[in-house]
C-alpha cells in the first residue's frame, strides 16, 4: 500500500475514535465511595472501591470514564464491609476453638468436637481470618 493510503486510514480511524468519545459520552459520576458505582479498571489508584468498602453486582452501577474502547458502564456499587464478630468458644455449642486460641485445645474439658461448617469467625492469625469448622458438644459417658 502506498503512504497516502495508509495514511488516509489512520486518519480515518483516529477520526472514528475520538467521534466516539464526544457522541458518545455520557455523565460520569463519582465512584469507589460508600453506595457509589465501583470504579472500572485504571480509573482510581485504590482500585474498585475505597478501603473498608466491597464491591456488590448491580447491572449498569453508572458510567466509567471512557477508556480505549469506548464507554461503558460498572456492574457492582461499592457497600460497607460486614464486621466479622469473634464470639466465645469451647463450651457447650459454641464453636470449637481454633489453632492458638486456646492452651486447652479445641474444646473444654468435658466436651468433643462435632463437625458444622462455619460455625463461626476465629481470631485473626498469621494466615488471616477463618471460620470454625466444629461445634463442642457434651462427651457421653460410658
Amino acid at each position: 500500500m502506498n503512504k497516502e493510503i495508509i495514511k488516509l486510514l489512520i486518519m480515518s480511524l483516529l477520526f472514528l475514535f475520538l467521534a466516539e468519545k464526544v457522541i458518545a459520552a455520557h455523565p460520569v459520576k463519582v465512584c469507589g465511595g460508600k453506595n457509589q458505582r465501583a470504579c472500572c479498571a485504571l480509573e482510581k489508584k485504590f482500585g474498585a472501591c475505597r478501603k473498608g468498602l466491597k464491591k456488590k453486582s448491580k447491572r449498569n452501577a453508572g458510567w466509567c470514564k471512557a477508556g480505549i474502547f469506548g464507554q461503558h458502564q460498572s456492574q457492582h456499587i461499592c457497600i460497607k464491609k460486614k464486621a466479622r464478630v469473634v464470639k466465645a468458644c469451647g463450651s457447650l455449642n459454641q464453636r470449637a476453638c481454633c489453632l492458638g486460641e486456646t492452651r486447652l485445645g479445641a474444646c473444654d474439658i468435658g466436651f468433643k468436637k462435632k463437625a458444622k461448617r462455619n460455625s463461626g469467625w476465629c481470631r485473626k492469625s498469621v494466615a488471616g481470618q477463618f471460620q470454625s469448622q466444629h461445634v463442642c458438644v457434651k462427651k457421653k459417658c460410658v
